[in-house]
Order: C-alpha cells, then structure tokens, then sequence
C-alpha cells in the first residue's frame, strides 16, 4: 500500500494501481472488508481510477468506502470527511457540480468545527471547495472562491510554508479563480510564480505541474498568444502519453485543447484531426458535452464531421456518467 501511495503520488498512476490492487485483495482476506485499512486501499483505489477516466467505476467504490466508513468510524471520523471530499471529487469530474459542492461544503465544515480553520486537512478540503466553485462556471460564487482562497492560502503560506505542495495548490486555485473573473494579469503572474516552485519540489512531470501548466496555456489561449500557448499544451502532451498513457484523460485533454487553438486559428483539417483523436479516449464529462457550445469551435459547426463528433461525444459521457 505504501508503495502505491508513493507511486501514485508521482503520477506513476499504473504502476500505483497495481500494487493498490494487491494490498487491497490481501486486506480484504486477512483484515476484512470493512477493516479501517481495508478501506483506506479502497478509497485510494477509487481515486486512481478517477485519474484514469473510469468515473461510474470511482463513484460506486467511492461511495461504498463512505457508507462503510461511516459505520465503523462514525461519521465525523478524519477518513470518513476524506472519504466525503474524493466523492466530491469524483462528482465534479462528472460535471454534477451541485452535488460536488454541496458535499464538499459539508465536509469542509465538520474539518473546521474539529479541526480549525488552521490545520492542514481543513486548508486541503477549502482549496478543494474553492476549484469546484470555479469550475462550476457559475459566476455568482466567483467572488466567494476568492475570498476563501485568499483566506486559505495567507494561512498555508505562514503555517505550510511557501513551497509545500497544498500552498502551491492554493496558488494554482487562485490563479484559476483570479481568471474566471477577468483578472488575467494577476492570474498569469501567479501561474509563472507556481510552475517552477512546482518543477523544484513536485517534478515537471508531476500532474499538478501539468495542470498548472494547462491553465497557464488556456489563460493564453484566450488572449490570442496562440504559439505561447501550443508551445504548452504540446510539451503537456508529450509528457502526458509517456508518464499516464496514450488513453489518459490528460493527454485526450490535450489534444483537445490543440484542437481548439487549430479552430481558432482557421486550421480545420488540423482541428477535426486533433477532435477525432481526443473524443473517446478519456475526455471528462464535461467537456465532452459542452463541446458543441465551445465558442473556440464555433468555427467547425455546419460541417457534418462535426456534427458526428458531437453524437460521438454525447454518447460517450453518457456511457462515463453510468445510471444516475
């Protein structure tokens, strides 16, 4: 189990898989199902497979973990509010952001009503709440991200330290947010301050590195430093296949985003290319079903290529999302 953590905590996310699945099988025959350790494999187990993109698949194991935890532990136990932010997370991936925030609201309160608003499980579950805020696309909680980020992230810096990977996360977060609002110059100072802090500690290989970097890009993208950005999401993805896989959701986001700057830009062949390539190998949810409202592809409707990628897409997140 230890070795899967270390693994899977490097983004070495199969190789973590692996022996997860191992400590997991031998748990469940030597300690029992619903020993504490047991579930602890469980719930990591659930994470790995939401990294991998098997979202019906995180959500069910996720969920038995809590129900499970909730019984043996109580229901303010430290593992099972764990337990109550990785389903959140496996919610918001799936774009059922109500439910994702609403459980993470919750969460979060039993931490600062145990724990203080000071320690660090409290801090991990706020810069939770805070992404889950943003990515929502909702901007009436715009102003509440901030001010919690804001908040959290003083704290981590004085009680973390500036370089500890969940104020680099509270970085990242606010960054994010920042960009949401429109506050682009902030936001893309405060991206170029956290990837090489990100690179030193954490690895330029390492998934939150990337996903700063993917931010960094999209941010750019969208002020029309096409090659600065591509020039990113290029190097992401190359990264992304070698470290997760060719299937990964990180590399099929990616090439998505490619696939919108080649829109952008007028390059269609080159964009109905990069779609192809990206639609059924590991796009989350969300993207997948708003891919026909993305502005940045305006320029490919009226095609019936991309018509057929959109019927594609659908069915695609349809099948990911599982029954409801």
């Amino acid at each position: 189990f230890v070795m899967g953590k270390v693994y899977d905590s490097l983004g070495l996310v199969s190789q973590g898989k692996t022996l997860i699945a191992q400590a997991l099988d031998l748990q469940r025959k030597v300690l029992g199902p619903e020993d504490p350790e047991t579930l602890t494999s469980m719930s990591l187990m659930s994470v790995i497979l939401l990294e991998e993109g098997h979202y019906p698949e995180a959500e069910k194991l996720q969920r038995e973990t809590l129900a499970a935890r909730r019984r043996v532990l109580g229901p303010q136990h430290p593992d099972t509010v764990r337990s109550m932010s990785r389903l959140a997370g496996v919610l918001s991936s799936q774009a059922r952001d109500d439910e994702a925030i609403s459980l993470e609201r919750e969460a979060l309160a039993i931490e600062r009503s145990n724990l203080g608003p000071e320690h660090p499980d409290t801090l991990a579950l706020t810069n939770s709440l805070v992404s889950y805020l943003w990515t929502a696309g909702d901007a009436s909680l715009y102003p509440e991200a901030e001010k919690l980020q804001r908040e959290a992230l003083a704290i981590e810096r004085r009680v973390l330290g500036p370089e500890h990977p969940d104020t680099l996360n509270g970085m990242f977060n606010l960054a994010g947010t920042l960009h949401h609002e429109g506050q682009d110059r902030e936001a893309e100072q405060l991206f170029h301050e956290t990837i090489p802090i990100q690179s030193r500690i954490l690895g330029p290989e390492h998934s939150d590195t990337l996903n700063t970097r993917n931010s960094l890009a999209i941010l750019l993208a969208q002020q029309h430093r096409y090659r600065e950005a591509e020039d990113l999401y290029l190097e992401n993805r190359a990264i992304q296949r070698r470290t997760f896989g060719p299937e990964s959701v990180f590399a099929a986001t990616s090439s998505y985003n490619l696939a919108c700057l080649a829109a952008l830009q007028g390059h269609r062949e080159r964009a109905f290319t990069l779609l192809d390539e990206s639609v059924g190998h590991g796009l989350q949810p969300s993207t997948l079903l708003s891919m026909d409202t993305d502005s940045d592809l305006k320029s490919l409707k009226g095609d019936p290529r991309f018509e057929a990628l959109v019927v594609r897409a659908k069915r695609y997140a349809a099948a990911a999302k599982g029954p409801q």
